[in-house]
C-alpha cells in the first residue's frame, strides 16, 4: 500500500493524534480537519508537522529547538521521525506543499535546499503591493501550465466554483523606465544593439540586485536574447509609432490552448521587461457576464481561491503531505461548505495524500465522510494542549448541529441544546435510574459558560442533586 498518512505529534510535550490509530487503505487520500478556539495552537501544530518532515528530509536546514516526534505511515512502514534521525532517501517520496490566505500565517518559505516543498500563501512582499505580485506569480504559473490538459481542466473547474468566465485579458503598456532609456541609451531598439551587455550591466545595478541572477542566466542564452531582440523590435516599435498611446493585448483563454498560444509564446520576453519596467500591466481584467473587470476587484474569496490554487495545482503529487491554514478566509458559507468537494476534484488522480487543514469554519466539516476523513478537536489546558480524534464526523449534519455538537457553541435558539436539556428533563421526571447518561447530559450542559441568572444553572443544581440521590 504506498500512501503517507501523520498519524499524530508530540507537540508541546503533549500527544496531538492526528487519525485514528488504524492504518487503513494509505492509497487513498485522507482529510483530517483540526478545530479548536482562537490561539489553541492549531496553526502551530501544522507548522511544527511540516518543519519536522522538511528536516527530515533535508538536514542541511537548522534543527527545531521542539525535541517532540512525529509518528508516520509511508508505504506500509511507520517512523518516529524526530529532528535528523532517518536518511534524507528515506522520504524523498513525501512531496510537502502548504498553503494559506493569511498575512500571518506561521509556514516557511521553500529554501533553494528544499526538494519536494512548495508554499503558497500571501506573505511575499510589502502589505501595499503584495496582491499585484501574487498576480504576477499566478501568470508565472499560467505560462508554464496552460497548455497541459489536466491543468486546463482543473483550473476551468476553479473558475466555474468561483463564477467567473475562465478567460483573463492582460494590456500591457510602457513602463515608467522606457522614456529614461529611449533618451539616454537610443541604440537600446536598434537591431544590432548588444542586449546581452545591456541585461549584464542591468545585472550590476543595486537597483535590480534581486533580479540579478535571473538577469545573468537571460542574459547568456543565446536563443532568449535572439527572441528578445525580435519582440523588441515588433512592439516597442509599435508603442513608437503609435505615440505611445496604444496597449499590447493577451488573452488567457482555459476554454482552449491554442488562443492562448499567442500569451505563452511571448511571456517571457514582456515578463522579463516588466521586470525591469520598461513595459507595466495597465490592466489584468476578467469577465462575469457582460461585466469585465481588474482582478484585483474581484472579492476577497474570489481573489483567495484563484491566487492559491492555480499555483498550487502544478505542485500535486502523489504520496502529498498538503497543509492548509484557515481556508475560510473570506469564502462565503456556500463556498466553505463545498471546499472539501473542491479539493476533491483537484487531488483527483492523485492517490496516498494527506490533506491536513486548520479551521474555524463549522461549514467545512459538513462534507467530511468518515470513510475518508477525520476531525480532530484541540484545547489550550494548563498543562499544555489536549487533542482529541473524534469518533464521528458531522458528515450532512446541519450547521446548527455542528456548532453545537462540535464546536459546543450553544446559540439562543439552537435546537440540539434545546433538545439536550428536554432530554435531561425528562429522565429526571419519569424517575429514570439511567445514571451514565443522565451524568453524560449533565457534563455536556456544563461546558458552556452560563450568565449569572441563567435558569439554566438552576435546572442543573436540580439535575446534580438527582443523580447524587440515585447513586447512593
Amino acid at each position: 500500500m504506498n500512501g503517507v498518512r501523520v498519524i499524530s505529534l508530540q507537540f508541546q510535550g503533549q500527544n496531538i493524534p492526528l487519525i485514528m490509530d488504524k492504518k487503513g487503505d494509505l492509497n487513498n487520500n485522507h482529510f483530517t480537519v483540526i478545530i479548536g478556539k482562537n490561539a489553541s495552537g492549531k496553526s502551530r501544530i501544522l507548522a511544527s508537522i511540516l518543519n519536522k518532515i522538511r528536516i527530515a528530509k533535508n538536514h542541511r536546514l537548522k534543527p527545531l529547538e521542539d525535541s517532540g516526534y512525529l509518528r508516520l505511515w509511508l508505504n506500509n512502514e511507520e517512523y518516529m521521525i524526530s529532528g535528523k534521525s532517518y536518511n534524507p532517501d528515506d522520504f524523498k517520496e513525501i512531496n510537502l506543499l502548504s498553503i494559506s490566505n493569511s498575512l500571518f500565517d506561521k509556514f516557511p518559505f521553500s529554501t533553494k535546499s528544499d526538494k519536494n516543498y512548495t508554499y503558497i500563501g500571501q506573505r511575499m512582499i510589502g502589505l501595499s503591493t503584495h496582491r499585484r505580485a501574487i498576480i504576477n506569480d499566478v501568470l508565472d504559473v499560467l505560462n508554464d501550465n496552460i497548455n497541459t490538459k489536466e491543468y486546463q481542466t482543473k483550473a476551468l473547474k476553479l473558475f466555474n466554483f468561483i463564477g467567473i468566465e475562465p478567460f483573463i485579458r492582460i494590456k500591457l503598456r510602457l513602463g515608467t523606465n522606457y522614456k529614461s532609456i529611449e533618451k539616454n541609451d537610443k541604440h537600446f531598439i536598434d537591431p544590432s544593439s548588444d542586449l546581452r551587455k545591456f541585461l549584464l550591466e542591468l545585472s550590476q545595478q543595486r537597483f535590480f540586485q534581486n533580479q540579478s541572477y535571473f538577469l545573468e542566466k537571460k542574459a547568456n542564452d543565446n536563443d532568449f536574447i535572439n527572441g528578445l531582440k525580435e519582440y523588441i523590435q515588433k512592439n516597442l516599435l509599435f508603442f513608437a509609432r503609435s505615440n505611445y498611446t496604444e496597449t499590447i493585448d493577451y488573452t488567457i483563454d482555459f476554454n482552449s490552448t491554442t488562443k492562448s498560444d499567442h500569451f505563452t509564446q511571448d511571456y517571457e520576453y514582456f515578463s522579463i521587461l516588466r521586470r525591469l519596467n520598461l513595459l507595466s500591466y495597465y490592466s489584468i481584467t476578467v469577465r462575469k457576464g457582460n461585466q469585465e473587470f481588474d482582478i484585483l476587484e474581484s472579492s476577497t474569496g474570489q481573489i483567495g481561491l484563484l491566487t492559491t490554487l492555480l499555483r498550487a495545482l502544478p505542485h500535486l503529487k502523489d504520496n502529498s503531505i498538503i497543509l492548509i491554514d484557515e481556508p475560510e478566509i473570506s469564502l462565503h458559507p456556500t463556498w466553505q461548505m463545498q471546499y472539501i468537494e473542491l479539493l476533491q476534484n483537484y487531488l483527483s488522480g492523485f492517490s496516498g495524500c494527506h490533506i491536513l487543514i486548520a479551521t474555524h469554519s463549522h461549514f467545512l466539516l459538513s462534507d467530511l465522510n468518515p470513510d475518508w476523513s477525520s476531525v480532530v478537536t484541540i484545547e489550550a489546558q494548563k498543562d499544555g494542549l489536549n487533542g482529541e480524534v473524534l469518533e464521528y464526523t458531522p458528515y450532512s449534519w446541519s450547521p446548527e448541529a455542528i456548532l453545537y455538537n462540535v464546536f459546543g457553541i450553544k446559540g439562543l435558539r439552537n435546537h440540539y441544546f434545546e433538545y439536550d436539556v428536554r432530554t435531561l428533563l425528562e429522565l429526571i421526571s419519569n424517575n429514570s435510574k439511567n445514571k451514565t447518561k443522565i451524568k453524560n447530559l449533565i457534563e455536556k450542559l456544563e461546558e458552556f459558560k452560563l450568565p449569572q441568572g441563567d435558569p439554566m444553572k438552576t435546572i442543573l443544581d436540580e439535575a446534580n442533586y438527582y443523580l447524587d440521590s440515585i447513586s447512593k
